[in-house]
């Protein structure tokens, strides 16, 4: 099992809250943690948006296309 950087810091300040090394409330402890799940949550939503936003980009191309085949059509 690899561990990440921030996993290896937090059991390091876990260890040293059990300790008594430091005097942190359990949210700082756990900081690396949290800090990193929210990190991964903010990359995700902004991938899948513009993931969506490009989905929508390409539908709105081929709506115009097919908007502008109607209107020739219709001229013709």
């Amino acid at each position: 099992m690899k561990l990440t950087f921030s996993q290896l810091l937090a059991l390091l300040f876990i260890a040293l809250k059990l300790t008594d090394h430091i005097n942190w409330s359990w949210g700082w402890a756990l900081s690396p943690l949290w800090i990193s799940l929210s990190l991964q949550f903010i990359m995700t939503y902004k991938k899948r948006k513009s993931k969506e936003e490009s989905k929508e980009s390409k539908f709105n191309k081929k709506l115009k296309n097919l908007m502008d085949k109607a209107e020739q059509q219709g001229k013709s």
